[in-house]
C-alpha cells in the first residue's frame, strides 16, 4: 500500500464527506420530486383527468413492484461497475419520464410512464446510495446516517413547493418542473462526484479475493437472510398501510381534522429525531441494536394506535414511536445487511432484500383497503399488529446470529 502524507489523507477525507454532502442533496431532491411528487400531483391530475383514485393509484402499485424486480440486477451492476451510469442514467430517465407525464392524457399511458419509473427509483433512490457510501466512504455508517436525515427532509421541503406550483401553476408545470430539476441538478451531482468512485470497498474487495462462491448465494443459504427479508415486508407493509389510512382510519374515531393533521405532520420530525439520535455514535453504530430498537418503536406505537387512542396525547406518543422507529429503520436497511452476512456484494445483497420490501410496498395501500372491508380498521390494526409483533421476534433472531467471514 502506497504511503499517504497527511495533507493527502486529509484532502481524501475532505472528498469524501463532499461526496457524502453532494449524494444526499441528489436523494433529497430525488424523493422529492420522483416519489412524492406523486402524492403532490395525483389530486388535480384526477380532478381534471376524472380518473378513479384506484386507476392512479395502480400506476404507483406497478411502479414499486417493478422497483422491486428491479433492484437486484441494479445492485448487481453497481457491485461490478459503481453507481456512475446507473445513478446518472436513472436521474435524466427520471427527468425525461416526469416531463413525460406532464402529457399524459389516458390511465395506459400513465401506466407505461410509472412502469418506467420503478426502474428509476431502483436507480437512484437510497439502496444505491447507500451502495455508493458503503464503497467509498471510510465512516460509511455515519455517512449513510447523513444521507437519510437529508433525504428525510424530502417531504418537508418539496410537498409543500409543489403545492404552491400547482396551486399558481397547474400540475403539468409542477411535473415539468421537477424533470427539469432531476435532468440538471441531479444528473450534474451524479455525473461529476461519481466519477472515479469505487463499485466496492477495500475490506469487500479483500472478501471477493478470498472467496469462491457468490456472496448472495452464500446469504441465500442462510435462514438470516430469509429472515431479514420477512422482517423487512412486514415493516414496509406496516408502515405503508398507516401512510395511505391514517387520516381515514382517525376519521372514522371522529377525531377532529386539526388533531388528525397535527398527528401527521408530528411523524416527519420524529424520523428525522430518530435518525438524529445516532450522530453520536458515528462510526460505532451497533446496526443490531439499533434493528431491534427500531422494530420494538414500531411495534409500541401500533398498540397504541390499536388501542384505541382518539385523544391528542395519546396520538402523539404513537407519532413519536412510529415515526421515530421507521426513521431508524432506513439507516438498519443501510447498515445490517454487511454486520450479518460481511461486507462482499453489498448492492448486490441489498438488492435482492429490496424485492420483499418494495412488493410490501405495492401491495400494503390496496391490501390494507380489502382487508378494512372485511374486519374494519379496529381489525386491520389488529392484524399489522399481529404482523409487527413476528416481525419483531424475527428480527430479534436475525440480529443473533453471528456474523459471516
Amino acid at each position: 500500500m502506497l504511503h499517504r502524507g497527511p495533507g493527502e489523507g486529509k484532502f481524501l477525507l475532505m472528498r469524501e464527506w463532499r461526496l457524502v454532502i453532494w449524494l444526499s442533496l441528489a436523494q433529497m431532491i430525488s424523493w422529492g420530486t420522483l416519489f412524492y411528487g406523486f402524492a403532490v400531483i395525483v389530486g388535480p391530475m384526477e380532478r381534471e383527468l376524472g380518473w378513479s383514485k384506484t386507476e392512479i393509484y395502480a400506476a404507483a402499485s406497478l411502479g414499486l413492484m417493478v422497483s422491486g424486480l428491479v433492484a437486484l440486477p441494479v445492485g448487481a451492476w453497481m457491485d461490478r461497475h459503481g453507481g456512475l451510469l446507473s445513478m446518472t442514467g436513472g436521474s435524466v430517465l427520471g427527468g425525461l419520464l416526469m416531463i413525460a407525464w406532464a402529457f399524459v392524457e389516458t390511465p395506459a399511458q400513465f401506466y407505461a410512464i410509472w412502469i418506467a419509473m420503478g426502474a428509476v427509483l431502483a436507480c437512484v433512490l437510497y439502496s444505491p446510495g447507500f451502495a455508493v457510501v458503503a464503497a467509498n466512504v471510510r465512516d460509511w455508517k455515519r455517512g449513510i446516517l447523513i444521507m437519510t436525515f437529508l433525504g428525510g427532509l424530502a417531504s418537508t421541503a418539496f410537498i409543500p413547493l409543489g403545492h404552491y406550483i400547482n396551486d399558481h401553476f397547474g400540475w403539468r408545470t409542477t411535473a415539468i418542473i421537477w424533470g427539469a430539476v432531476n435532468l440538471t441538478v441531479c444528473v450534474a451531482i451524479h455525473l461529476y462526484w461519481l466519477r472515479g468512485t469505487r463499485a466496492k470497498g477495500e475490506a469487500a474487495a479483500q472478501a471477493d479475493a478470498n472467496a469462491s462462491e457468490s456472496a448472495l448465494k452464500l446469504a441465500m443459504q442462510r435462514p438470516a437472510f430469509w429472515g431479514l427479508g420477512f422482517v423487512y415486508f412486514v415493516y414496509n407493509f406496516s408502515v405503508n398501510s398507516i401512510t395511505f389510512h391514517l387520516i381515514g382510519l382517525l376519521g372514522e374515531r371522529d377525531v377532529d381534522p386539526d388533531t388528525i393533521m397535527l398527528v401527521w405532520a408530528a411523524i416527519g420530525p420524529m424520523q428525522v429525531a430518530g435518525r438524529m439520535s445516532l450522530f453520536v455514535f458515528g462510526s460505532q453504530i451497533n446496526a443490531r441494536l439499533v434493528a431491534r430498537v427500531a422494530m420494538a418503536g414500531l411495534l409500541i406505537g401500533m398498540a397504541m394506535l390499536a388501542s384505541g387512542a382518539a385523544t391528542l396525547a395519546p396520538l402523539l406518543m404513537f407519532a413519536f414511536f412510529h415515526g421515530a422507529g421507521n426513521g431508524l429503520m432506513t439507516i438498519v436497511k443501510g447498515t445490517i445487511a454487511p454486520d450479518i452476512f460481511g461486507p462482499r456484494a453489498y448492492a448486490t445483497v441489498n438488492g435482492a432484500l429490496t424485492v420483499p420490501h418494495q412488493f410490501a410496498a405495492a401491495a400494503a395501500p390496496v391490501a390494507a383497503a380489502a382487508l378494512w372491508g372485511v374486519f374494519g380498521y379496529d381489525g386491520v390494526l389488529l392484524i399489522l399488529l399481529g404482523l409487527l409483533s413476528a416481525g419483531f421476534l424475527a428480527m430479534l433472531a436475525v440480529t443473533s446470529v453471528r456474523r459471516a467471514s
